[in-house]
């Protein structure tokens, strides 16, 4: 134990980052492997900072981070866990509870209020620890994949590319709070590899979805409530599927937003996990 040390990833390199987070990653529940520039989109994208990230270090070898985005939210500066991992040889070793035992009284010191976090509901040990530390469940998310079926329908309004947005309009089509990464803050963030797509009425824009091409998967979409119920989320899904192809995933849907939940079962997907939204006051 003496022989690891924890310190901030302010002088880390991205590489360095990726090599540790895909053999954090590689025997996970949903095993996951970046290339480099997917990994800095996403630092990108959920505004991931070096002086709230994390490492533990073995000699110069990094075997465990936490990856910390940074955002103000009502005023409120809030730091969100984009990534935690620890490669296997290193792990029973608490390390994520040394890590923020390290990192919790600096976040306070530079005015953090709260972190926040998502952790799949079966990985007991994860939710246990966060548990320990401090965090509370907010709500259960939901996690889709599948082949969609439906059609790109739309005749009478034209769907294309959505060139600049008006975020805070974009914001109120939505029915429930969009997790931290399939937000419209990390969206406009994006470093490149995400497309938005829209329905326009005339020119009005009247339903959206954003996507990740290369990794088929959809950030956010959403119908202005006049327009609901007239197919337009599957003319946008169909129209995904035309483009990229008819796998796709849809993932952090609230639980409690029914609309949504029963309109990707309709299209094709299915549910294949969730997570607990969790939240740790400072």
């Amino acid at each position: 134990m003496e022989h690891l040390k924890i310190k901030t990833l302010e002088s880390i390199s991205t590489t360095d980052i990726l090599g540790c987070f895909n053999a954090a990653f590689s025997d996970y529940q949903t095993p996951t492997h970046l290339a480099l520039h997917q990994l800095e989109n996403k630092m990108k994208s959920e505004n991931v900072l070096g002086e709230y990230s994390i490492g533990v270090f073995d000699n110069e070898r990094l075997v465990g981070f936490i990856l910390h985005g940074y955002d103000i939210i009502k005023d409120k500066k809030v730091l969100y866990n984009a990534a935690t991992g620890v490669i296997p040889e290193y792990r029973g070793q608490k390390l994520t509870g040394r890590m923020y035992s390290f990192g919790l009284p600096e976040f306070k010191r530079a005015g953090i209020e709260s972190i926040r976090l998502e952790v799949i509901t079966e990985n007991l040990r994860a939710h246990k620890v966060y548990k320990r530390i401090g965090f509370e469940e907010r709500r259960t998310l939901c996690c889709y994949k599948g082949t969609v079926h439906a059609s790109p329908t739309q005749t009478e309004k034209s769907i294309k590319r959505v060139k600049s947005c008006n975020w805070d309009k974009l914001k109120s089509f939505c029915i429930s709070e969009p997790t931290w990464q399939n937000s419209t803050e990390s969206i406009s963030r994006s470093a490149g590899d995400t497309e938005i797509w829209g329905i326009y009425d005339n020119d009005k824009l009247i339903a959206y979805l954003a996507c990740i091409p290369e990794r088929k998967r959809i950030l956010l979409f959403a119908v202005k409530p006049e327009y609901r119920k007239q197919g337009l989320g599957s003319s946008l899904f169909g129209y995904i599927a035309s483009l990229y192809g008819p796998e796709l995933s849809v993932v952090n849907v609230d639980i409690n937003d029914t609309v949504t939940n029963s309109f990707l079962g309709s299209i094709g997907l299915s549910e294949f996990l969730r997570q607990y939204d969790m939240c740790l006051v400072l």
